[in-house]
């Protein structure tokens, strides 16, 4: 298991985006029309996380490959539940404890950084999934956090003007999620966590 070079990261995840930004943002987009349904949208995230893959594997990807994730609906629907809970979770409690809140929300969101491209690229069920998140916690949580507190820094800069930023700093934070995921464990999971059944 690799380490997270934050620097790096967001190098890398800009080279990312400057290859096709035009098409990385209808393929942002496309993930977050169908995203509105609530929850179709973890499954329409796996969609840009299988985009983003072939993108950095050179591949030319088209937009539409963002629906490939639905021809496993089922496990990319009850994956996206515990996903969705982890997100309500965060909204509730940012809205209901004040800084507490943040501390609280950062933390969750260090947890579940690895797990939608856990569910999308190993095939693991979300369960499984969520217990490598566990796992890699367990192991890297200053890293985890370190890249939840950059990540809602970025947004937080997209939303100042007037929320256009947002266009760009999204897409970014997921590319960088992304990024940090490639660091971790290889752009072929050669370094995937193996935990203790």
């Amino acid at each position: 298991m690799g380490n997270i070079e934050i620097v790096s990261a967001f190098q890398r995840a800009w080279d990312l985006f400057k290859i096709d930004p035009l098409r990385t943002l209808v393929a942002f987009l496309v993930v977050a029309a169908i995203a509105m349904t609530v929850f179709l949208g973890p499954i329409a995230l796996a969609g840009f996380f299988v985009y983003l893959r072939k993108l950095a594997r050179n591949e030319n990807p088209d937009v539409v490959v963002v629906l490939e994730p639905f021809s496993d609906f089922r496990r990319f629907f009850l994956g996206g539940i515990i996903w969705l809970v982890a997100q309500v979770l965060v909204i509730f409690l940012y809205n209901w404890l004040g800084i507490f809140s943040t501390l609280l929300s950062i933390a969750i969101t260090a947890l579940m950084l690895p797990y939608m491209p856990i569910l999308t690229y190993t095939g693991k069920e979300g369960y499984d999934a969520l217990m490598d998140c566990i796992a890699f916690f367990k192991v890297r949580w200053p890293m985890a956090v370190s890249v939840a507190v950059a990540i809602n820094l970025l947004n937080w800069l997209g939303s100042i003007p007037m929320f256009l930023g947002l266009i760009i700093t999204l897409p970014l934070s997921w590319i960088l999620i992304y990024v940090c995921y490639e660091q971790v464990y290889g752009l072929d999971d050669s370094g995937m966590v193996c935990r203790d059944e």
